[in-house]
């Protein structure tokens, strides 16, 4: 069983994404879980890798980080990512549809 605070840790150093729930192709980005900082991302676009599924590809810094303590007052403008596959996935549909 996954403690409550451990459930979106994608490993043990505890690695977490978000995405903005108005902006989807906007990502914020925890490297540890001892680090008080988050950086944010834009996913410039997805692609298939054969034996691995959909994943994103042309990353850029936006240029701009906060820390996870301010963050965490943001927390309901943002969807934790528990499957960063799953993810991508989406974010390819979303591309797809043109909904950005």
């Amino acid at each position: 069983m996954i403690k409550e605070d451990k459930k979106y840790w994608l490993n043990e150093y505890g690695e977490r994404y978000w995405y903005k729930k108005s902006d989807m192709t906007i990502v914020a980005y925890r490297a540890y879980h001892w680090v008080d900082r988050i950086t944010f991302i834009n996913e410039g676009s997805t692609h298939y890798v054969e034996g691995y599924g959909w994943s994103t590809g042309d990353r850029l810094y936006i240029g701009k980080e906060t820390t996870y303590t301010e963050f965490k007052k943001q927390l309901d403008e943002w969807v934790p990512i528990e499957d960063h596959k799953k993810y991508a996935e989406e974010l390819n549909d979303y591309y797809k549809y043109n909904l950005c």
